[in-house]
């Protein structure tokens, strides 16, 4: 309750401050001093077993109580812990890197989500050598957003280490937001086949797909959307699902062939909810993919909309039933307690004074998030639920 006191205080987000909220009230504690309690029971039974089993008739089934209410909680423990850092995510805040080749527009993002210039922008490449980095609230959620040099093989010193900086950096985040231009090039018959070309290119030049980018989410946009050409816009609206239609073709009257752009007017956004949004595959899983110009704010309603989504799914839900684990320090004495559990029911069979060991053990690791320990509990089972000495 203490510690989700000090995570309201310091709460800058409004799901943050919910999930604090709810750890403040007690319920976490309420959920692991339920467990502990559980483990404190059938350690006390165990204890009884072996100390009092022959002179107090205690029952032979004990054991297998013990090692059925054991098994349950192992299998509620592991569930709980399979939540994908969540909790954390949403205290700590989702780290998102915004990765491409030089000229693609990073910047040009990384200001309009912080609205205000916090990157230069400029057409001369490789401006962005070092990371840039701002902790964001994207509706309610709270981010830690990084701009990145852009991803070339490069003979500059100093631009080679803003590229290896990116590559690091975007190794730790949860999110990558991948942008790529295909204004040049839009003669393919498939956008989409293009667009999964250019982000192969730059995963497999830069990244050891497999390793690096393991359990990250993906999301790509395509930017300078208002340079394609018409044939090129209708492709894209017509793979897309509840698109909206493109303003009648004679509005579009420049190509990229020629070197002009279409009015911002007469291109619309493209439909970019998740059930029309398109999807390209990478590395196995389809990634959602949105069209922007952030030169003309065309498709920035969409990409906010998808990033949110994104968001929410890597972030714990204050609101869901059960509360997630909001801090490491939890995490890990809830990982050594569920290897204590494993432990305990490995040796119930063979050595039940090391079974009683291991519960206690595991006991000790939830008194340690709750601060509730105490060897005493252990005793007040064995009298309260055996005639022991009566």
């Amino acid at each position: 309750m203490v510690e989700g006191l000090a995570d309201v205080i310091h709460s800058e987000t409004e799901v943050q401050r919910k999930q604090a909220y709810r750890q403040m009230t007690g319920e976490l504690s309420a959920l692991y001093n339920n467990w502990r309690d559980i483990m404190i029971r059938s350690c006390a039974h165990v204890e009884a077993y072996i100390d009092f089993s022959e002179e107090e008739n205690i029952e032979d089934d004990v054991i297998s109580t013990v090692m059925t209410s054991i098994a349950e909680l192992i299998s509620q423990l592991e569930s709980y812990l399979t939540d994908g850092r969540r909790g954390e995510r949403l205290r700590d805040g989702v780290h998102v890197a915004v990765l491409g080749r030089p000229n693609v527009g990073k910047s040009s993002l990384m200001n309009y989500l912080t609205k205000r210039p916090v990157a230069i922008v400029s057409d001369v490449e490789g401006t962005t050598r070092d990371l840039i980095e701002s902790t964001l609230d994207i509706n309610g959620y709270p981010v830690v957003v990084v701009d990145t040099a852009g991803l070339r093989e490069t003979g500059d010193k100093v631009e080679k280490e803003g590229v290896a900086r990116a590559i690091s950096r975007s190794e730790l985040c949860d999110l990558l937001i991948i942008m790529v231009d295909i204004s040049e090039d839009n003669s393919s018959d498939s956008i989409l086949t293009l667009i999964g070309q250019q982000v192969h290119q730059l995963l497999d030049q830069h990244f050891q797909a497999e390793r690096d980018l393991k359990d990250k989410s993906l999301l790509i946009v395509v930017n300078k959307v208002d340079k394609l050409d018409s044939p090129a816009l209708q492709s894209l609206t017509c793979r897309t699902r509840g698109a909206e239609a493109i303003s009648d073709s004679q509005n579009i009257s420049a190509s990229s062939a020629k070197g002009r752009t279409t009015s911002p007017s007469s291109v619309q956004d493209v439909d970019s909810t998740e059930s029309g949004i398109l999807k390209v595959d990478v590395l196995g899983s389809p990634v959602p993919v949105v069209f922007t110009s952030l030169t003309h704010s065309i498709g920035l309603h969409h990409f906010l909309a998808e990033l949110t989504r994104l968001l929410a799914a890597l972030c714990a839900d204050p609101t869901s039933e059960c509360l997630s684990v909001t801090q490491a320090r939890h995490r890990t004495h809830l990982d050594n307690c569920l290897d204590f559990l494993r432990e305990a029911i490995e040796s119930l069979d063979t050595n039940v004074v090391v079974a009683a060991e291991n519960l206690r053990l595991a006991s000790g690791e939830i008194g340690r998030i709750t601060g509730r320990i105490s060897t005493e509990d252990i005793l007040d089972v064995i009298f309260k639920e055996f005639c022991i000495g009566k």
